[in-house]
């Protein structure tokens, strides 16, 4: 293997190797080729990703640059008779599939290797590596799917201008970091929000060994998994269960921060790959469309699970200043009956949904009886299921 080599800049070629196939990432600078790379090969170091090409799974992955790092000058006419040197100089009929990393606008650079690798029968992948910067930046109430699916049909209508038919299922939008970070903390990862073609990515090179998809198909065992959303109270819960003493050393414990935008598919999957003896809901305030069917999953699967409702001791705060406040039976029974109302909206069998009204600095101690709402209730229904 050689070291700091590019092929297009350097005299490197793709060999016809019997033991292993050769798959080529190549697109503009700064388009996310090194980062890719580097989940496709499972995280390599940054010495190992100076070798090109870089073993991977059954695999050389060869980094390639543009001719000149893309056009100099002159139109595509010009720079074609360049880059098709290039593919015959290089051999690279020899990759069994073409990656080209493309970050936002398709150049003209991307159009011309494209067309070239169909004239030359090669297999190509349209990789749109940086899916979480994009998704972070995305209009307003506009969904994952909906970026995505707008974003693929951005890049076939660009390259049916220039003359490519271009096949749909042929374009992935992927975030490299979040394959890296999933990889190295599976289900738990703060990346999974964003996860969308990887593992049809990592299906198609046949790498489903992959750390990258491997990380969400082994079980993992707790007692207790806790989710929801960010700033739900969900490190406050567990802190509380541990200052009760129904949490110990020796428990489990996991924790989901889903939000609003996340596909619930993405959620499910999650669940599905952990054993818990116990599921927890925290609801800081109302009950969000994502927490219904969350609790809708585990009514269907008839898993242990409980819904607190969270923040009891702001919500009646409130209330006091207001000179709305009378009673906590008054505010327990006040909240249960709008989150029922909330789950009614969606047909729930409310008679199979355990509900608490808490707060989390209540299971602390750190608050007086008078916030005290459905705290010892819900340490009685919880203790037996997680310590069976």
């Amino acid at each position: 293997m050689s070291k700091s080599k590019l092929v297009g800049s350097c005299d490197i070629v793709i060999e016809n190797s019997i033991k292993a196939c050769s798959i080529g990432v190549i697109g503009l600078p700064k388009t996310g080729r090194s980062i890719l790379i580097k989940a496709l090969a499972g995280n390599v170091s940054q010495d190992e990703l100076l070798c090109n090409p870089i073993p991977a799974m059954q695999a050389f992955i060869y980094k390639l640059n543009y001719p000149n790092n893309g056009f100099i000058n002159g139109s595509v006419e010009q720079n074609r008779p360049i880059f098709e040197a290039f593919f015959q100089k290089s051999k690279l009929t020899n990759l069994a599939v073409l990656l080209v990393t493309i970050d936002g606008a398709v150049r003209e650079e991307d159009y011309l290797v494209l067309f070239l690798a169909q004239q030359y029968n090669i297999q190509t992948a349209i990789i749109r590596t940086k899916l979480d910067e994009w998704l972070d930046n995305r209009p307003p109430g506009q969904s994952k799917q909906e970026y995505v699916a707008k974003d693929k049909d951005f890049v076939i209508g660009k390259l049916q201008s220039l003359g490519v038919q271009y096949p749909y299922t042929s374009i992935y939008n992927v975030s490299a970091i979040a394959m890296m970070r999933n990889a190295k903390n599976g289900p738990g990862s703060d990346m999974i929000k964003y996860i969308q073609d990887e593992e049809a990515l990592m299906k198609s090179l046949n790498f489903d060994r992959s750390p990258a998809v491997t990380a969400y198909q082994n079980p993992m065992n707790v007692d207790i998994f806790v989710m929801g959303l960010k700033g739900a109270g969900k490190t406050s819960i567990i802190e509380g269960l541990r200052v009760r003493k129904v949490l110990h050393n020796n428990h489990a414990v996991f924790e989901l921060t889903y939000d609003e935008t996340m596909p619930i598919e993405n959620v499910i999957s999650t669940l599905n790959n952990t054993r818990a003896k116990l599921y927890l809901i925290i609801v800081p305030h109302t009950i969000g469309n994502i927490d219904a069917r969350i609790t809708n999953h585990f009514i269907k699967k008839e898993l242990n699970f409980a819904v607190c409702l969270n923040r009891s001791d702001e919500m009646i705060d409130n209330l006091k200043k207001q000179n709305e406040f009378t009673n906590l039976q008054e505010f327990i029974a006040q909240r249960r009956e709008a989150a029922y109302l909330d789950f009614s909206k969606l047909r729930f069998d409310l008679s199979v949904i355990p509900m608490f009204t808490i707060n989390a600095y209540t299971l602390q101690n750190l608050l007086d009886n008078n916030y005290n709402a459905e705290e010892n209730t819900f340490l009685n229904y919880i203790m037996p299921v997680i310590n069976h």
